[in-house]
């Protein structure tokens, strides 16, 4: 009697521990969790076509400005040698930049058939032809009318892209970035023609 009444406690302790055993088979459920996915930053996003395009865009603007940058180093006078070599450093720090980004997001080759129509390609290719002819005051005058003109496309161009890019880093770097260095070469040049046109007038 003594021996049944000390195997059933044993059996009613054991009880608990066999109802939770692991079935063969069973596997454990996933622990619940409160913490959603995150969402890809844009830090890591994938590029749509639209930043590709205003990427490739800023990559064949900056190795233009570069060019155009050496060659009035090379013709211009004093004050238009040094605009250029600065226009040279700014385009090549903003190309590095902008390529690391690239790469950043899985674009390891800029595509240049996205950079710009062929008319941009033509007219672009007619304006280093002349100004690759010209020297001395002809050329400043030529070369810095091309840089207002062009810049402030081109800070336009940038304004607009901000406006469409899906990529939240693009617009930032093209906003607190890119603009603001468009603008600057913009205004550094419009102040060089101002300057010449007051030495031309103390002249006569």
């Amino acid at each position: 009697m003594k021996t049944t009444r000390m195997l059933l406690c044993a059996l009613l302790v054991a009880l608990p521990a066999i109802a939770l055993a692991q079935r063969p088979g069973e596997t454990n459920p996933p622990p619940s969790s409160t913490t959603t996915p995150k969402e890809p930053s844009g830090e890591t996003a994938k590029l749509s076509q639209v930043d590709t395009q205003a990427i490739a865009h800023q990559h064949a603007v900056n190795q233009l400005e570069i060019k155009l940058g050496k060659m009035a180093q090379k013709n211009g006078t004093a004050k238009v040698k040094t605009y250029g070599q600065q226009l040279t450093s700014d385009h090549m720090k903003a190309d590095r930049d902008m390529t690391t980004f690239a790469k950043k997001h899985g674009l390891t080759t800029i595509p240049a058939d996205q950079a710009m129509t062929d008319q941009d390609k033509k007219q672009q290719a007619d304006n280093e032809s002349k100004l690759r002819a010209m020297k001395g005051a002809d050329f400043d005058k030529e070369f810095l009318n091309m840089m207002v003109t062009d810049h402030e496309r081109e800070v336009t161009k940038a304004e607009a892209d901000i406006g469409i890019v899906d990529n939240k880093d693009l617009a930032n770097h093209l906003r607190d970035n890119v603009k603001p260095m468009l603008q600057r070469h913009a205004d550094d040049a419009r102040k060089l023609q101002q300057e010449g046109a007051t030495t031309s007038m103390k002249e006569h």
